[in-house]
């Protein structure tokens, strides 16, 4: 019995090796989160990849099989289990959203009114790396170093005069 689990273990352990899900989700949690997240990711996979070649070694399946209220039980746990790692990620990616556009964005943003948005000028000069600039004076370098520029539509007969000229 112990030698066919090290067998299966050494065999999934090659398979582990390739490239494939388990290391793109190891990678992709190490780059974003860091070395910590990646071991604590790769600690997971372990675990349960070690309850799966347990299961396929000791036949698990055989008395999941034979005993229909034990198989309804674990399907049951599965199923909730898939809706809270659903739920988790829509939060991580409503979280994620969120922190895209918060302080610590490396993302520039040039605002660009006209002279009666004053309001606007007000309420947005205390955001980091945004700016906001009157249409009359706005250049090129600002365009150009901001990864997104908003426009308002009253401004744009002034960037129109400024940039391309009244005679043309």
């Amino acid at each position: 019995m112990i030698i066919s689990l090290l067998s299966i273990s050494f065999i999934h352990l090659l398979a582990v090796m390739s490239p494939g899900p388990d290391v793109a989700l190891t990678v992709r949690n190490s780059v974003l989160y860091g070395r910590r997240s990646g071991l604590f990711t790769s600690l997971g996979i372990v675990c349960g990849n070690m309850f799966l070649v347990a299961g396929a070694v000791f036949g698990i399946s055989a008395l999941i099989n034979g005993i229909p209220s034990l198989r309804s039980v674990i399907m049951l746990i599965g199923g909730i289990y898939l809706i809270y790692m659903g739920l988790s990620s829509a939060r991580t990616i409503s979280d994620t959203t969120v922190d895209n556009f918060s302080d610590n964005s490396e993302k520039k943003s040039l605002i660009v009114l006209d002279e009666s948005k004053k309001n606007v000028y007000l309420s947005s000069r205390n955001l980091k790396r945004v700016k906001v600039v009157n249409a009359s004076k706005l250049n090129t370098y600002d365009i150009l170093n901001a990864n997104l520029v908003l426009i308002s539509e009253d401004s744009l007969p002034q960037i129109d005069t400024i940039f391309i000229g009244e005679g043309k």
